[in-house]
């Protein structure tokens, strides 16, 4: 069991690594394929992580990554799957979530980053992070390796627009949707207690 943890674990973060998380898709795009479910993906990247590694270190750029994959795990249900799967960048997997939602919860995990309190050697870290969704409701007769490429073209546009902001990916439109409000919106009420997130923490 330990040597199954580690060999699917990213050390830096405790969250998946890229290859268990690539596992996590085909089992979910097999389960929502055959049940007819949505499912969504988020990929997230943080905005100027090499510049913080510049200023101050690798010690604070890996403080950074560890308060953020704690305060992404706190928004996200026990059955959605949470990546690190490069340097700085992220993916989240949320089965049975449709597009709206998706960008919902993706707008409160930038806000959760946005809030962390990062201590690093008597300074105070500040964290930026601009994320692409996309979902396969949306995409149909897309592969879910097509929704997490259409995720991360969303990534690029988010990141092109200046970065700390969410931009959501679909197929009917010609442009990609973006959002970069200073808050969360709350969820309403049946989809909050259909999504059960939890309320972020701060690190």
């Amino acid at each position: 069991e330990r040597l199954l943890r580690e060999s699917t674990t990213d050390f830096k973060t405790g969250l998946l690594n890229d290859r268990a998380f690539a596992e996590r898709c085909r089992h979910e795009a097999s389960r929502a394929s055959r049940q007819g479910q949505p499912v969504a993906v988020l990929v997230i990247d943080f905005d100027g992580f090499k510049a913080l590694n510049d200023a101050h270190g690798h010690e604070a750029g890996d403080k950074a990554l560890a308060a953020f994959a704690r305060a992404l795990r706190a928004n996200l249900r026990d059955f959605d799957a949470a990546a690190r799967i490069g340097g700085d960048e992220f993916a989240v997997l949320l089965p049975e979530t449709r597009l709206p939602i998706a960008t919902v919860v993706a707008e409160r995990v930038r806000a959760a980053a946005a809030a962390l309190a990062i201590e690093h050697d008597g300074h105070r870290l500040a964290l930026s992070i601009s994320i692409g969704v996309s979902d396969w409701d949306s995409l149909r007769g897309t592969s879910l390796e097509g929704v997490v490429a259409e995720a991360d073209q969303a990534l690029l546009a988010a990141k092109n627009a200046g970065g700390g902001r969410v931009v959501a990916r679909m197929a009917e439109a010609a442009a990609p949707a973006a959002t970069a409000a200073p808050a969360a919106p709350p969820l309403p009420a049946a989809q909050a207690k259909a999504h059960r997130h939890k309320p972020a923490r701060r690190a």
